[in-house]
């Protein structure tokens, strides 16, 4: 996001660039910038998106969840900033270690990791065990992560009839609401 202006995305868009897909990673500013080292601001996230949406570039965010330190709160960070810039797609994974990385040396020192060798495909499950965003919380969110936006963006566009916020407690509910009618 911090690396092109308007004039380089013109020049790509005159160049015949369709589709790019960039790596939000979290909606939190907290996740993004402290835990995962991202250096990109809110501010510059929208301002891309603006451009992208009006030199009508196909746009794909990639996300990831369970992340250490995230809980549920800050993920739904995540859902409402997907829903507020409006990519084309939305894409999740849920958060793997690598040994080498700063991240893995944190899960380490946390305690965080399960096992070194879990039989699960990477990305799909976590493989951390965090007392403040627990396994079962991750797989719901990942699985419902695009009902979730089509929810918060529903809300932006029609508030008297979806005036209820997004949150954890009611996050099954919403799903199960949306997924009913």
């Amino acid at each position: 996001v911090n690396t092109f202006d308007e004039e380089d995305l013109q020049l790509l868009k005159e160049a015949n660039l369709e589709k790019v897909c960039i790596g939000i990673e979290s909606g939190n500013d907290y996740i993004r910038n402290e835990i995962m080292k991202k250096g990109i601001s809110r501010e510059a996230i929208f301002d891309a998106f603006v451009l992208f949406h009006k030199y009508e570039i196909f746009v794909s965010t990639q996300n990831i969840i369970g992340v250490p330190h995230e809980t549920a709160t800050y993920f739904l960070d995540t859902v409402r900033l997907n829903a507020e810039i409006k990519p084309n797609n939305s894409f999740i994974s849920i958060y793997h270690p690598y040994p080498g990385t700063k991240l893995y040396d944190l899960c380490i020192e946390e305690k965080l990791l399960v096992s070194q060798q879990e039989p699960f495909p990477e990305r799909t499950k976590t493989i951390l065990n965090m007392p403040y965003f627990s396994p079962e919380k991750i797989q719901f969110y990942y699985k419902n992560f695009k009902t979730l936006i089509q929810y918060e963006q529903k809300r932006s566009m029609y508030p008297e009839m979806f005036p209820m916020p997004l949150t954890d407690k009611n996050a099954v509910g919403v799903v199960e609401n949306i997924l009913n009618h």
